[in-house]
Formats: structure tokens, C-alpha cells, sequence
């Protein structure tokens, strides 16, 4: 699924179905996020070393579905 051409997903967290919309992070919001996952990760700054593209973040936030 393309979640930049449609937002709107589900997702299962343990057993429950959540509707969330997606969205990239940007900006402050980004920078503090990259940072985190960094820390648990170290692997994709290397991965964001080895490419040319900025590697996106994508935030889940709940929805109602109807959006």
C-alpha cells in the first residue's frame, strides 16, 4: 500500500485493529524522531549513509476512519 497516495490504514497493535492516518514527519519533528530511531537503531544511519534519498519517517496517528 502506498500510504502517501492513500493515508488512511489499519494497523494491529498486540490483538487490536487501530484505523490510523499517516503522515511524513518533517521538519524539528523529524529531526528529534531520527534521532531516537538512531539510537534504538544504529543500522539505518548507515543505510541513510549508503543512499542518496533522504529516508522518510512516517507518523501514525489515530483516525476515525472517516476522514
Amino acid at each position: 500500500m502506498n500510504l502517501e497516495a492513500r493515508p488512511q490504514a489499519r494497523i494491529e497493535v498486540g490483538r487490536e485493529q487501530l484505523e490510523v492516518r499517516a503522515r511524513e514527519a518533517e521538519a524539528e519533528e523529524r529531526e528529534r524522531l531520527w534521532q531516537r530511531l538512531i539510537e534504538i537503531n544504529p543500522d539505518y544511519e548507515t543505510y541513510q549513509q549508503r543512499t542518496q534519498r533522504r529516508i522518510p519517517l512516517v507518523v501514525l496517528e489515530p483516525s476515525s476512519g472517516s476522514d
